[in-house]
């Protein structure tokens, strides 16, 4: 195998795996989109307020203007139609805004499991899909650069 065959070889093996990771992200997240939208058609309203906001340091998550580190713990309470009151953290694909101690929201919930919940907001419901649907066309993106590349490359050797 010569090193040109080699080099060919090798950038249509990166372009064929940018396009995997590409697509199954897209995947995972019209799955997730089905559950929530699932969620939303089936789920039960009602009234809640942001009960707790508590601001921890974590090394994993984006940095603030000081160099720490900051993230948001954000639990909601909120009364089912049974008269259960619940308090339930949010996730963090829920958790795209700062919430402030007893602000009002409008919570969705499953009747059959009600600790899974979402908030009626467009940053709560969109923001994770959104932010997913572009990491997936970015590495769709970087599969047809490559292959762009690959044809360049051959044309060039050819």
């Amino acid at each position: 195998m010569t090193g040109s065959t080699l080099v060919f070889t090798l950038m249509a093996i990166a372009s064929l795996a940018l396009a995997l990771v590409g697509l199954s992200v897209w995947i995972i997240n019209l799955v997730w989109l089905q559950r929530k939208l699932a969620l939303l058609k089936r789920g039960i309203t009602v009234p809640g307020t942001i009960a707790k906001v508590r601001w921890t340091s974590s090394a994993t998550q984006a940095s603030n203007s000081q160099g720490g580190y900051l993230l948001a713990k954000t639990t909601v309470r909120y009364t089912t139609l049974t008269g259960e009151e619940l308090r339930q953290p949010l996730r963090a694909q829920n958790n795209y805004r700062l919430w402030r101690e007893g602000e009002a929201v409008t919570v969705v919930y499953n009747p059959d499991q009600p600790r899974q919940i979402v908030i009626r907001s467009f940053l709560s419901l969109w923001m994770s899909h959104i932010i997913m649907g572009l990491v997936g066309s970015g590495f769709l993106l970087g599969s047809f650069l490559v292959f762009l590349g690959t044809l360049a490359f051959r044309a060039i050797i050819d």
